[in-house]
């Protein structure tokens, strides 16, 4: 229960205190590599490792180079500057999201109760599937987003467009993802850019993520030569 626990359990230092924001970011600008770190938000900034396989190991790169603070400052303030590291970070592009300080709150205020109530139903059914399935994925579906499914005839019957830029304004829809099944059939994958969330815009996910695999990667220094794989909440050791 690595993610309930984040959310529901209030930290005691500041180092585990997760936050994410109540408003929407401000699109901003930034000029350079801050010395300081990186406010909170995502920035587009270039990771590169220098063959450092130690680092490969425990980061996960981004296919865009879009990284949350959290990754970015582990980078600079935790790795480079104690654990012997060299990674550069490069600067891509100017504009990044930043979310205001005041706007943040813990996020054991608002997901406390949920997961003392987790606890109480895992402890009197440890064996409850169903349990095990709320714990893991009720706060996934709080960031899901307003996905339709469309053969390629209904595109072309219904006269959806789409494009494959979110941030274009020509389509109503844009393409998350092409399903090519086994037996050939083909079907998109679209998100509606007038409401591509089902409910309300929790500003959860990269945040989540971006600190939990930073606790992670904390753990994985400590004895990072025996390491083999990270799969989310587990780390695999060589003859264990």
């Amino acid at each position: 229960m690595f993610y309930p626990s984040t959310l529901g359990i209030k930290a005691t230092t500041a180092a585990h205190v997760f936050e994410f924001s109540t408003k929407v970011g401000k699109v901003g600008k930034i000029s350079k590599i801050p010395s300081a770190g990186f406010a909170y938000g995502i920035y587009h900034v270039k990771v590169e490792s220098n063959g450092d396989k130690r680092f490969e190991k425990l980061f996960a790169f981004s296919k865009h180079d879009h990284y949350t603070h959290t990754s970015l400052n582990f980078v600079m303030n935790v790795y480079n500057k104690h654990h012997g590291g060299n990674i550069q970070l490069t600067l891509i592009g100017n504009t990044c999201l930043r979310y205001d300080k005041k706007d943040l709150v813990e996020s054991s205020s608002v997901f406390r109760n949920w997961y003392s109530m987790l606890q109480k139903f895992k402890l009197k059914f440890p064996k409850n599937k169903l349990i095990k399935h709320l714990a893991s994925s009720a706060w996934d579906h709080l960031v899901s987003t307003n996905t339709i499914i469309k053969s390629e005839q209904q595109i072309e019957d219904e006269g959806i467009e789409f494009n494959l830029n979110l941030d274009d304004d020509d389509a109503r829809y844009y393409l998350r993802e092409i399903v090519t099944q086994s037996n050939g059939f083909t079907f998109y994958k679209l998100v509606d850019k007038n409401k591509p969330y089902f409910k309300h815009q929790f500003r959860i996910k990269p945040f989540l993520l971006s600190h939990c695999r930073r606790t992670m990667a904390n753990l994985v220094l400590n004895n990072a030569d025996k390491v083999i794989r990270i799969i989310t909440d587990s780390i695999t050791y060589e003859g264990r």
